[in-house]
């Protein structure tokens, strides 16, 4: 079938949908000029597979697959008005967008979405926004995502989960977002989210939360091969917002991390981190610390919750916290080990401890560790540090009363402005401030 100008609506039914209920079509645009070409609606669908599908122009409506989508090229932007536009299929081979998606005021407007066939491959060659909208402008698999490019941005909005990615059990084979991710208003916008295993994701801005609820943020419950932040981890107003959350982070790059005023936002939490690399600085907020928090494994055998920290400038107001679940931040593994820990510039206002709790809480909302009162988590202890080097002043903070502590059952070398040091169960205070460094 081919228009030459805009498709209101087609309706073709097979009732095989292994075989064509269309085999190819092409028009210039759908729903553009609305019904004034004398559709009832804008709402187009197909039973059966769909070998080819060429848009020249923009794409307003629904157009939906019940059967595979094998190859679909939209030379404009998808843009959502009523509930449920989008292009949609039970599976898509290759998707290419031309422009945007814009997601609208209604429920899942401007959205690519698939089933659990999943999307072999999606190229957008704009970006991903949300509308007011719940559910608007995202793109949606049930199934695997095998590999998917966003030229530029995906930005949340006023609507619930609006402005993202989201794969179901089948993950991400790799993700790559040419400007940034950015939060919304509402909870859960903006954001990339994968319930099944991710090889990789590079971002090429910043990831930074909104003013909602864990907005901005990149959530891996199946864990994330290699993730890499050209720009900053940034958390803003909402709780959680501007966040990295997975079970298991393989390799993490990111250019820094600053937290916001929302509860753990601009934090790292996993339950297993490997190589973590934050070239600039990380810095918490005047509210909130910047966090980089994970379990690890209970036995010497297992993964450590973090195999090595590199800060290529300052560390902050930052916590980072072997042994304490990523989702609630409560002290789980007594056994918590970090590996080698490098601060290049100065580390001021901050703890780094593995397998240690305190109940006393300072003024940034965090626990008093390095005050005299850390105790090992309950449960097998074998807390250890491997190392610590800072390149300038490793030094506490001047407000009245806090504290800040270097602990574990074990610490390996300290290197604190060129000069070494052993740490005692006495405790030392190397720069004379209320960091302290101790074994317990």
């Amino acid at each position: 079938v081919t228009v030459g100008g805009d498709l209101g609506r087609i309706v073709a039914v097979n009732r095989n949908r292994s075989t064509p209920g269309l085999l190819a079509f092409t028009a210039n645009s759908i729903g553009l000029r609305g019904t004034v070409t004398g559709a009832a609606e804008t709402s187009s669908f197909v039973t059966g597979a769909v070998p080819t599908i060429r848009i020249a122009s923009h794409f307003v409506g629904a157009f939906g697959v019940r059967g595979r989508a094998a190859d679909a090229v939209i030379g404009g932007t998808i843009l959502g008005v009523n509930p449920g536009d989008g292009f949609s299929a039970d599976s898509i081979g290759r998707m290419v967008v031309g422009g945007n998606i814009y997601g609208g005021t209604d429920l899942n407007s401007g959205s690519v979405a698939a089933g659990a066939g999943g999307i072999t491959r999606l190229v957008i060659g704009g970006d991903v926004v949300g509308g007011a909208g719940d559910g608007s402008g995202r793109v949606v698999s049930l199934g695997r995502i095998g590999f998917a490019r966003i030229a530029g941005s995906v930005i949340g909005s006023n609507g619930l989960q609006s402005g993202g990615v989201m794969a179901g059990a089948g993950g991400i084979g790799r993700l790559v977002v040419g400007g940034g991710i950015t939060g919304g208003g509402v909870d859960g916008s903006g954001g990339i989210q994968a319930f099944g295993p991710v090889g990789s994701i590079t971002v090429g801005g910043s990831i930074m939360g909104g003013s909602g609820g864990a907005s901005g943020i990149v959530y891996a419950p199946a864990g994330i091969g290699t993730l890499d932040v050209t720009g900053k981890l940034w958390g803003r107003l909402g709780a959680m917002s501007g966040s990295v959350v997975a079970t298991r982070i393989g390799t993490l790059r990111l250019g820094g991390i600053e937290a916001g005023d929302g509860a753990q936002s601009g934090s790292v939490r996993a339950v297993s981190l490997g190589t973590v690399v934050v070239r600039g600085d990380i810095a918490g907020s005047l509210m909130q610390p910047a966090l980089i928090v994970a379990l690890g494994a209970a036995t010497p055998t297992g993964p450590r919750a973090i195999g090595s920290l590199t800060v290529g400038g300052n560390m902050t107001g930052t916590f980072v916290l072997g042994g304490y679940e990523p989702f609630g931040l409560t002290p789980g593994n007594a056994a918590a080990r970090i590996g080698a820990v490098t601060v290049r510039g100065n580390m001021t206002g901050s703890s780094i401890v593995a397998g240690v709790t305190n109940p006393v809480i300072g003024s940034m909302g965090m626990p008093q560790f390095g005050n005299g009162q850390d105790t090992a988590i309950a449960g097998r202890r074998g807390s250890r540090i491997d190392s610590l080097v800072v390149g300038g002043v490793a030094d506490g903070s001047p407000i009245p009363g806090d504290s800040f502590g270097v602990v574990a059952n074990s610490i390996g070398t300290v290197r604190l402005g060129g000069q070494s040091h052993t740490v005692t169960r006495a405790g030392i205070t190397p720069t004379g401030t209320n960091l302290v460094f101790q074994l317990i």
